[in-house]
């Protein structure tokens, strides 16, 4: 190894350039983030208020203006609306557009923060209509940039979809492909940290037929190679994430790039860490370990924490160690109070890893005491929930159940308690849209008063003598006319107040249904920890913790119907890809140490199946995959691949399902009808009860497929 590693070193002490090529070819990446840097600079808050005092020229004003609502944004929404309400109305006074649509973005980026997407599309829409009315392209295309952003905010991923798309076209008729480019990745970047992978990919592969435009800046390709392959690596396509991040280590390198470089080598080290080829992980942190010295340490602590990993993979776990705790010393120097504790974090779950529990729990409990100092709730809920869970595994390490199972039940009622903020903002969000919807129709009700009113007033004398001659009859008709309009006022608001009424228990109804899933899946997920707790307490046979493993997983896949239901706002009804997906990560986890290689192939139809079918079809894929993965694949192999296909008939009567594997296949001779596994059997009785076939289609050597096909009109 120690050879190895030294080639490696010497390779790039051979080709790395000077430091001043490295500032040459730096200035593209600033330029880059510009435009980011600025904004999270600093604003002198004191020294600008104190500008205001003096008089000043309009433009200056509006400027001070703008930047003290910018600054206050993030500290103070009233404050930031305060100055934000002075700039609008100093455009007001002036007459002047430009002043007036930077304030409506201003007002946007503020409601924005309080997650009031209702009004910041309100904003954002009137900015819009200025810019076009001017034939201000830029500021046309950041309106439908900023209207695609709340609609995002607000769930509504069809119109956030549809404005990206057109800010995209306004930005195409600058013919410069560099920005084109650009904008295509910051409309990608807001659907990555959504998880949507598939979508970003759509901005961005039509990219790569830009690769050969001379306006295309080497930064801009090398990160366009670095996200697609990024996304690969998430969706587990890892041959083409292998390809593109080949890419960006081959550019890089060609045009002297070494911040690029470094990252293009960490990512293809985590990649080949995923397919189990920590060799060539090692070999790639290493080289990327003498670029960053030569480079004044840039990323050091990150490369530190990759070779740490690779030698862990390795069970090389004296180095491992020596390099996490190296990489945690350099994050206590320059890293932030997150980075601290995600360093902490990484050393005890390795310390948990080898069974250094007393080490782990130190460390993970002094990241616990440490993350109330974090600023974004959601990003130290999310944190605190891992540390709980990691918490957890030590605990049962060493036999303390009672305190394994407290920090199991934290770290899930933490996950519940995210999913629940959003469905409060959510909730918030609809009541905000349903009070600008009544204010809107109380205002077209006073423009309609308001003219009828002017109607009456421009009639001529002759109408008002004629109305004084019949104002007698008219008198007698508007007193019948009113008497009808009162009965008809009582019986429209008794019938308001009855689907008031009726909605509330409605809304009560829904509540309860969602707390009863709630509460179920919860109680699933506290009886699969008990299980756990059981295989530790005392010594089994191999067996046993295989039974109370294929239990969990069991349990696991009723509980995760009713996190759908529950998740969703239709509760007889499970979602097919997001259970399916669910469940096969579930397994994957389940069966990770001793079938890590193992690929999932899937292709499952969307669509939505009732509960009372739900749950059979998740024990059987469950049983069979778990069937794959004990019986298929006795010998490790580097192509091993599961395959799932399910697709349902016209209205959800009727369904197939395919599990299949390339393992060694079933021996000759095999009787399913005879088999005496437990799994099989009750695959066998639920295809009966559903009145299905089931079929095992084999060839020996060449994998194994369970074929069920199900006609069903109760799923309907």
């Amino acid at each position: 190894m120690s050879d190895q590693v030294s080639k490696t070193k010497n390779r790039y002490r051979m080709t790395l350039a000077k430091k001043r090529t490295f500032l040459k070819c730096l200035v593209p990446f600033l330029l880059f983030i510009i435009p980011i840097g600025l904004q999270a600079q600093s604003i002198p808050i004191d020294s600008i208020k104190k500008t205001l005092k003096l008089k000043l020229a309009d433009t200056v004003r509006a400027n001070n203006l703008e930047k003290l609502s910018v600054a206050y944004t993030k500290k103070n929404t009233d404050s930031a609306l305060f100055f934000a309400q002075q700039f609008m109305d100093l455009s007001t006074k002036r007459n002047n557009v430009d002043f007036r649509i930077r304030a409506l973005f201003q007002f946007g980026r503020i409601y924005r923060k309080e997650k009031n997407y209702p009004l910041a599309i309100q904003k954002d829409s009137l900015a819009g209509l200025l810019a076009r009315k001017i034939g201000d392209t830029e500021n046309e295309e950041n309106s439908l940039m900023y209207l695609a952003l709340s609609h995002l905010g607000n769930d509504d991923q069809s119109l956030a979809f549809d404005y990206f798309n057109r800010a995209l076209s306004v930005k195409e008729s600058y013919k410069n492909t560099n920005e084109q480019v650009i904008a295509h990745m910051k409309v990608a970047s807001q659907y990555l940290d959504l998880q949507k992978y598939d979508i970003a990919l759509k901005f961005l592969l039509p990219l790569l037929e830009k690769m050969d435009n001379k306006d295309l800046s080497v930064i801009s390709k090398i990160r366009l190679y670095n996200w697609i392959g990024g996304i690969y690596k998430e969706i587990g396509e890892l041959e083409k994430s292998i390809t593109f991040f080949e890419n960006v280590i081959h550019l890089s390198r060609e045009e002297s790039q070494y911040r690029e470089l470094i990252i293009g080598s960490l990512n293809l080290a985590g990649v080949f860490r995923i397919s189990g080829d920590s060799e060539k992980a090692l070999k790639l942190a290493f080289d990327a370990l003498d670029v960053s010295r030569e480079q004044n340490h840039l990323f050091e602590q990150n490369i530190l924490k990759s070779i740490g990993y690779s030698y862990s993979e390795l069970k090389e776990y004296d180095n491992a160690e020596g390099y996490f705790l190296q990489a945690a010393e350099l994050v206590k120097k320059d890293g932030t109070v997150y980075d601290i504790i995600n360093a902490n974090c990484s050393l005890g779950e390795f310390y948990v890893k080898v069974g250094k529990f007393d080490k782990g729990k130190r460390l993970l409990e002094r990241s616990k005491e440490d993350f109330s100092k974090l600023d974004n709730l959601r990003k130290s809920k999310n944190l605190i929930s891992q540390i709980y869970k990691s918490l957890s595994k030590i605990d049962s390490g060493r036999n303390d159940y009672k305190s394994s199972l407290y920090h199991y039940k934290k770290h899930i009622e933490l996950k519940d308690s995210i999913a629940l903020d959003e469905q409060k903002q959510e909730i918030a969000n609809l009541e905000i849209a349903y009070e600008s919807d009544k204010k809107d129709r109380e205002i077209r009700l006073l423009s309609t008063k308001n003219e009828v009113q002017r109607l009456k007033a421009g009639q001529d004398r002759n109408l008002r003598i004629g109305l004084a001659i019949g104002g007698a009859l008219a008198l007698l008709l508007l007193g019948v006319t009113y008497s009808k309009y009162r009965a008809k006022k009582r019986a429209l608001t008794t019938i308001a107040e009855q689907k008031t009424a009726i909605e509330e228990k409605s809304r009560e109804n829904e509540m309860l249904v969602r707390e009863i899933h709630h509460r179920v899946k919860n109680n699933l997920q506290i009886t699969s920890s008990l299980l756990n707790a059981h295989a530790h307490s005392s010594k089994h046979d191999a067996r046993v913790d295989e039974i109370i493993q294929e239990s969990q997983n069991r349990i696991r896949s009723m509980a995760l119907i009713h996190q759908n239901l529950y998740s969703s706002n239709n509760f007889s009804k499970v979602e097919t890809t997001n259970y399916f997906n669910d469940l096969i990560d579930n397994l994957r986890e389940s069966y990770v140490d001793e079938h890590k290689n193992v690929r999932f192939e899937s292709d499952i139809q969307p669509g939505e199946i009732k509960m009372d079918l739900a749950v059979p079809v998740g024990l059987m894929l469950n049983e069979l995959v778990t069937n794959a993965f004990k019986y298929a694949f006795r010998e490790p192999r580097v192509d091993a691949t599961i395959t799932i296909d399910f697709k349902m008939g016209q209205e959800g009567k009727s369904f197939d399902l395919k599990v299949s594997d390339n393992g060694s296949g079933m021996p000759d001779g095999f009787d399913m009808d005879a088999s005496g596994s437990f799994g099989l059997q009750m695959v066998r009785g639920l295809v009966v009860q559903l009145k299905g076939n089931i079929v095992l289609e084999q060839t020996n050597g060449q994998g194994t497929c369970f074929h069920i096909s199900v006609n069903y009109p109760r799923a309907a």
